[in-house]
């Protein structure tokens, strides 16, 4: 009766969002490109090392809900309408790639959060939860440097942890601060439809960015070239 029974984990996994692809190969450009950016962009001033245990790729099914790029899509066509511009499918397309910006940054949380990321995605705290180093206002956090988000991993010294590298699109208007902003997401929201994110500008940033070499895996993203990440040489 119980032989026909799913193993459990097996169930689980079944059950996921995304599917994980293991990468084996260190000689591959994508193994090396995130091996060299997660340590090199490791900043000394957020006193955190981290070690790879294993790299994974996730794969997201092809129109799959995507509340975030529903929301931008959304955004788009109420600042046509407000601009009264009638374009066309080709224009709409040209002014899409114009204000697209895909980054690849990291996201840390943790370890008992990763089940349902895998499961519904990222995703901004519920109302209900309490926010704890919110310095921007509600939203999803990412940085460019993975020492920074591996600090929300909650991890103790020699600990296991997980760290997302996420394709974001940020978009190339941004809301620049230096500071703590509570509301950024009320500025995201009054900026009429221009902004996608807020950017915080602190004292290392990167030297540079420069465009990934592998095809993301049904990522929104046509071509590789599309997705950029950090490049080799970064402001520490």
């Amino acid at each position: 009766m119980f032989g026909s029974l799913a193993q459990p984990t097996h169930h689980v996994y079944s059950c996921l969002k995304y599917r994980l692809r293991r990468l084996t190969d260190p000689t591959s450009a994508e193994w090396r490109d995130i091996f060299r950016y997660l340590h090199g962009s490791n900043q000394p001033a957020h006193k955190i090392r981290v070690e790879v245990q294993g790299i994974y790729a996730l794969s997201i099914e092809p129109n799959s809900p995507n509340d975030y790029q529903d929301w931008i899509h959304a955004r788009e066509l109420a600042r046509l309408q407000a601009y009264r511009v009638d374009e066309s499918t080709a224009g709409r397309a040209a002014r899409h790639r114009i204000d697209t910006k895909r980054l690849l940054l990291w996201h840390g949380t943790p370890i008992h959060n990763v089940i349902s990321i895998l499961e519904t995605g990222l995703r901004t705290r519920p109302p209900n939860c309490t926010a704890r180093r919110a310095m921007f206002g509600k939203a999803i956090y990412l940085a460019d440097a993975s020492s920074k988000s591996a600090n929300y991993c909650g991890s103790q010294n020699g600990e296991e942890a997980v760290l997302f590298l996420c394709e974001a699109d940020v978009g190339r208007g941004r809301v620049m601060h230096e500071q703590r902003c509570r509301g950024g997401d009320i500025m995201i929201q009054d900026s009429e439809k221009e902004k996608r994110c807020v950017q915080g500008v602190g004292l290392n940033q990167p030297a540079g960015w420069k465009p990934i070499r592998w095809r993301i895996a049904a990522a929104p993203a046509t071509s590789a070239g599309e997705v950029e990440m950090v490049g080799r040489n970064t402001s520490l």
